[in-house]
C-alpha cells in the first residue's frame, strides 16, 4: 500500500519552463550574452539554479564568480515573475485531488531553491494539503542525493517500502533508487518517454488524469491517439505492451514490445495509490522483476 506519494516539481507537477527561460534569457541579454531556446532550457534545468545558470553561460564565463553573481540576478528576477508564464500540467489538480481525498499523504522534494518552491505550491496548489514541501537548501545536498527524500521519510514518519516517488528528470530515478522507495517516472514533463526510461524508470505516466495530450509516439493497435481509444477497451485486451490502467491513468512500462502478450483485468476497481504495486505484481506475473 502506498501511504505517501513524493512528486518532484518542475516537468512533473508544474510547466515552468517558460519563466525559467524567459528570466535567464533576461539576465543574459543584460550582460550583452547569447540566449537560448525553449528546447535548450529542457535540457538545462533538472540540477537546480547553479546547474542551470552554468548551462547557460558561455563556457569562457563560467567561473564560479560569474556563476554566483548570474544566480543571484536570476533568483531576483524569476521570483518577481515567477507565475507569468507557469501552468499546472493539465490533470494535475485532479490528481493531487483524489490522491488527498483517498488518504494518501503527498510531499514535494525539488532542485529548485526553496523560496521557489515553495512559492509555486502556494501559488498553484492552494487547497492541496502537502506533508513537507522541501527545495534547495544550502548545505543540504541536491538530487540524486537521498538526503531529501530521506528527511520526508523522517518528517511523516512513513516507511520507504509504503512510498511511491514520481519525477521526470534523469536525477529523479536514482533519487528514487537511493532512497529505496518505489518510482515512477513521468513522460508529459520536460522529457519524452525515451528519456525517461533511459533515466531508470521500470514504470512509466503517460499522462495525468484528465489529460487531453497523450504521448503521439504510442501506437496502439494502428492508433496514434490514445484518447482514440476507451480506456474501456485497454483494459481486458491483450496487447504486447504492459499497461495498467486507472480510471484515466494510462501507465506503460519501458519493458514493451514483449514476446508474449498479457491480459489485463478491468481496472475500474483500481485505486490509485496501488498503482505501483499494480505494476509490481503485473511484472512478477510475467517473471521479469518488480519495480526498484
Amino acid at each position: 500500500m502506498t501511504r505517501l506519494a513524493i512528486f518532484d516539481l518542475d516537468g512533473t507537477l508544474l510547466n515552468t519552463i517558460g519563466d525559467l527561460a524567459v528570466s535567464c534569457n533576461a539576465v543574459l541579454a543584460l550582460r550583452g550574452l547569447p540566449q537560448h531556446s525553449y528546447e535548450d532550457y529542457c535540457r538545462f534545468v533538472g540540477n537546480g539554479i547553479m546547474r542551470l545558470v552554468e548551462r547557460a553561460l558561455p563556457e569562457a564565463l563560467r567561473t564560479p564568480y560569474t556563476v554566483d553573481a548570474v544566480r543571484r540576478d536570476f533568483v531576483a528576477y524569476y521570483l518577481a515573475h515567477i507565475d507569468e508564464h507557469t501552468l499546472p500540467y493539465e490533470g494535475i489538480p485532479e490528481l493531487l485531488d483524489e490522491l488527498q481525498r483517498r488518504g494518501v499523504r503527498l510531499a514535494v522534494a525539488s532542485n529548485k531553491f526553496q523560496a521557489g518552491t515553495e512559492k509555486l505550491i502556494g501559488r498553484y496548489f492552494p487547497d492541496i494539503r502537502f506533508d513537507v514541501v522541501l527545495g534547495q537548501r544550502p548545505d543540504v545536498p541536491l538530487k540524486p542525493d537521498p538526503a531529501v527524500v530521506g528527511e520526508i521519510l523522517t518528517a511523516t514518519g512513513v516507511a520507504a517500502g509504503e512510498v511511491l516517488y514520481v519525477g521526470d528528470s534523469g536525477v529523479d530515478m536514482p533519487t528514487a533508487a537511493a532512497a529505496g522507495v518505489r518510482a515512477a517516472g513521468v513522460a508529459w514533463g520536460f522529457r519524452r518517454r525515451a528519456a525517461v526510461e533511459q533515466s531508470g524508470a521500470r514504470t512509466v505516466v503517460i499522462f495525468p488524469v484528465g489529460s487531453s495530450e497523450p504521448d503521439s509516439s504510442l501506437v496502439i493497435n494502428g492508433k496514434r491517439n490514445l484518447r482514440e481509444i476507451p480506456f474501456s477497451v485497454l483494459c481486458g485486451r491483450r496487447y504486447d505492451w504492459q499497461y495498467l490502467c486507472t480510471s484515466s491513468i494510462v501507465m506503460v512500462s519501458p519493458l514493451r514490445m514483449m514476446s508474449r502478450s498479457i491480459t489485463l483485468r478491468s481496472s475500474r476497481t483500481l485505486p490509485l495509490h496501488r498503482i505501483a504495486e499494480s505494476a509490481s505484481m503485473a511484472s512478477e506475473s510475467i517473471g521479469l522483476g518488480g519495480m526498484p
